[in-house]
């Protein structure tokens, strides 16, 4: 199972030297790597032995995460701008 997460911010000064502008870019799963879940076991199903779902797919919920700390949701990007002085 794999999934990277990657961040990049750049701040830019406004005016004076104390009034930053900081713009910061997250993105979760960047690779849109998915990660399948294990084959169905129940023996009785019509999917026995088939992959139907993903890792995580049920409970990606808010932006921002990819399915708590088991990854595989899907790629999300995040973008914040920040005024800091």
């Amino acid at each position: 199972m794999s999934n990277y997460n990657f961040a990049v911010t750049k701040s830019f000064p406004l005016g004076t030297e104390k009034v930053h502008l900081r713009f910061r870019a997250d993105f979760f799963n960047l690779f849109n790597h998915t990660n399948f879940a294990n084959p169905v076991a129940n023996q009785s199903s019509g999917n026995f032995g088939k992959i139907t779902a993903t890792v995580g797919s049920a409970t990606a919920t808010a932006v921002g995460t990819t399915a708590g700390a088991v990854g595989g949701g899907p790629r999300v990007i995040q973008g914040a701008l920040r005024v800091e002085f």
